[in-house]
């Protein structure tokens, strides 16, 4: 199962680790410290020009997406559900 999380990047549902509201990211140190890092350590891919909306954290990378954490979340939801699933047990609160 895939999500599109703009531009040109689809990943895999089964390698994401957390889809993060850029707003809620820039309001503290060690958030800023945590971005940083992902740019030192060559770990963080920009999907598309302009603002970034959330940040989606991989098991391989951090990407800067274009589109809103809700709209990443529901795409996954949707995704899921349209295949007859659902997503575990905990993981909606997780993706907002």
């Amino acid at each position: 199962m895939f999500v599109h999380i703009g531009g040109d990047i689809v990943i895999a549902l089964s390698d994401l680790v957390a889809i993060i509201d850029a707003e809620s990211m820039e309001k503290g140190s060690l958030n800023a410290q945590a971005i940083r890092l992902w740019n030192e350590k060559g770990l963080l891919h920009k999907t598309a020009d302009g603002p970034v909306n959330a940040w989606v954290v991989t098991t391989h990378r951090v990407y800067a997406s274009p589109i809103s954490a809700a709209t990443l979340r529901k795409r996954a939801e949707n995704f899921v559900k349209a295949l007859g699933g659902e997503l575990p047990e905990g993981s909606v609160e997780q993706l907002n």
